[in-house]
């Protein structure tokens, strides 16, 4: 059983292919603009090193991901909770932050802070390795 294409069916089919991969280079070419707040000044070594962190990011990735680095918290009113409110809310994508700070959102995270409650280091980031490679594996 032959099947044959009409002209109109094949010129549509091209079409439809070169359709696909502009969308997929342009897609390609997008850039991410981001901001990241912290709670330091800005001649802090926190500062310094996020935003050296951050010019690499844009450096590998061709400048399609850029984030601007803000010092404290780019002096929004309310402070660390009122920038970790803006995290939740979606209208902030990137905050430095002290461990306690999170333990409001997320009271598991609280452990970090119990004294004496790991006797080595290991055992400290032992979950967080964990959570790391769970996270890292389903992408």
């Amino acid at each position: 059983m032959s099947h044959l294409i009409s002209r109109r069916h094949f010129t549509l089919g091209v079409l439809a292919a070169g359709g696909t991969m502009l969308a997929t280079a342009r897609a390609q070419q997008r850039t991410s603009s981001c901001a990241s707040f912290h709670n330091q000044p800005s001649d802090s070594p926190l500062h310094k090193r996020l935003s050296e962190m951050w010019a690499a990011v844009k450096e590998e990735t061709g400048g399609r991901v850029q984030v601007q680095t803000f010092s404290d918290n780019n002096q929004i009113p309310g402070g660390d909770p009122a920038a970790l409110n803006m995290v939740v809310s979606g209208e902030l994508d990137f905050f430095t932050l002290n461990g306690g700070s999170i333990g409001n959102l997320v009271p598991a995270s609280n452990v970090q802070g119990i004294l004496f409650a790991f006797r080595t280091p290991a055992q400290v980031l032992a979950p967080w390795t964990a959570i790391l490679e769970i996270t890292c594996a389903r992408k």
